[in-house]
């Protein structure tokens, strides 16, 4: 029996401490491990390019993250390249959106597009009928779940947290767009121990950071392989 032969696109590098990335790094660990009848390689979109006739078996291109108007021209590019021998998807998992990824989107439209809301299901239906909603992003029970009273105490212990405080917590992007300083005016109530824990692989506002810290915030900006403890 011949394999389907897929090639996964996303963002490959550093750990996979950032919504997108752990989606591609997901979808791709879950169809290596269950799915015997699947030949996947999860590249970036650098690899894919250098390496473009190498890939001309493959039966479907998906490419996950964004999209930006260079997503969608390069599923464009590399079918047009390879004469339209695979299947194009595109999954809108963080779209930036404005004129030239629409301009493009009308011009290059993927064969199919992954959405997941109906706002962006809507838009797309302007442009092409061969979208399908469903959600790429999920929590994981096994790591994220609730415990008893005595584990979290344990647990704050573990990870030097106060024990009589309730902790206000964000994980993501340390930048003013995601207004983390609103959690300068949560430090002042002595109630409240709030953390940020930021992401490893995106650029980091140093001065943004120092006045956190300085506002009596917890900064974490290395990467956390248990994040599931704070």
């Amino acid at each position: 029996m011949q394999k389907l032969e897929i090639m996964l696109v996303g963002d490959t590098s550093g750990h996979a401490d950032e919504g997108m990335k752990i989606i591609g790094k997901n979808i791709s660990t879950i169809f290596k491990n269950k799915y015997f009848d699947i030949n996947l390689n999860y590249i970036n979109s650098s690899t894919l390019l250098k390496n473009i006739f190498k890939y001309q078996k493959r039966q479907i291109i998906h490419f996950i993250g964004g999209p930006t108007y260079k997503t969608i021209f390069l599923s464009f590019l590399a079918k047009l390249i390879l004469f339209k021998r695979y299947i194009t998807i595109v999954s809108f998992i963080h779209p930036q959106w404005n004129y030239l990824t629409r301009l493009t989107y009308k011009i290059f439209t993927p064969d199919y597009t992954i959405v997941q809301s109906k706002y962006w299901e809507k838009t797309c239906n302007d442009y092409t009928n061969k979208i399908y909603r469903m959600s790429l992003s999920a929590v994981d029970p096994k790591k994220f779940h609730v415990v008893s009273k005595e584990k979290k105490m344990e647990i704050r212990k573990k990870l030097n947290l106060p024990l009589n405080k309730l902790i206000v917590l964000h994980v993501g992007h340390i930048n003013k767009g995601r207004n983390v300083r609103n959690l300068v005016s949560i430090s002042k109530f002595k109630k409240f121990y709030p953390i940020i824990i930021g992401s490893t692989t995106t650029k980091i506002d140093k001065l943004l950071i120092d006045n956190l810290e300085g506002s009596g915030i917890k900064v974490i900006t290395q990467f956390l392989p248990n994040i599931e403890e704070f």
